[in-house]
């Protein structure tokens, strides 16, 4: 939701998302910032018969998505990143810690 990458959600999981921003109230703390920029950033598209998907304009140039890209499954959406971007994402992030490691083991994974 920040531009620097494309969300693509299957459109019955984006519906899901909707419903359930359509169910919060309107001085819920974010969801008027978060509509505002899935609006703005946001546009329905198809696949075409060669399995390729058109990103919008806007969010490609926002998201710096030319050149060389990493599509990222994210459960039940993916995530388009511009390669360096990504890269630069990570190195940011640093290595997991060990109580993360620890709470994923508790959490099964």
């Amino acid at each position: 939701i920040t531009g620097q990458s494309a969300w693509i959600y299957p459109l019955p999981v984006w519906e899901a998302i909707e419903s359930r921003l359509r169910d919060l109230p309107s001085t819920f703390k974010g969801r008027q910032k978060y509509l505002s920029r899935t609006s703005y950033f946001g546009n329905e598209a198809s696949i075409d018969a060669q399995g390729r998907l058109l990103i919008h304009p806007l969010l490609r140039t926002s998201a710096g998505l030319e050149g060389e890209l990493s599509v990222l499954g994210q459960g039940d959406y993916l995530e388009v990143w511009s390669m360096s971007t990504l890269e630069q994402r990570i190195d940011s992030q640093g290595d997991l810690t060990e109580e993360e490691y620890d709470a994923l083991a508790e959490a099964g994974i």
